[in-house]
């Protein structure tokens, strides 16, 4: 098995193991992207929330290559107002 196969394979088993793992989070929204750039690693974080009623879940990746982050279609606002 040479090199880079390895690698291959052992970026598919995280991505799979990663998948196996966040799958329970269906229906989570993004509640924080934070990412920091330094001189020797960069770190982006992703926070989901549920609510109260299931705990918070962390996504942390490093030494990424690339980060992009594009924000959803707009949806109309809602009316705030009350019926008495």
């Amino acid at each position: 098995m040479t090199h880079t196969t390895e690698h291959e394979d052992a970026f598919k088993n995280r991505v799979t193991n990663a998948a196996r793992t966040l799958s329970g989070c269906a229906g989570y929204f993004i509640d924080r992207i934070s990412f920091d750039a330094l001189a020797q690693e960069d770190n982006l974080q992703i926070a989901l929330r549920e609510g109260p009623w299931m705990p918070d879940v962390v996504i942390e990746l490093a030494n990424l290559h690339l980060v992009s982050v594009a924000k959803g279609p707009s949806r109309p606002a809602r009316s705030s107002t009350r019926s008495p």
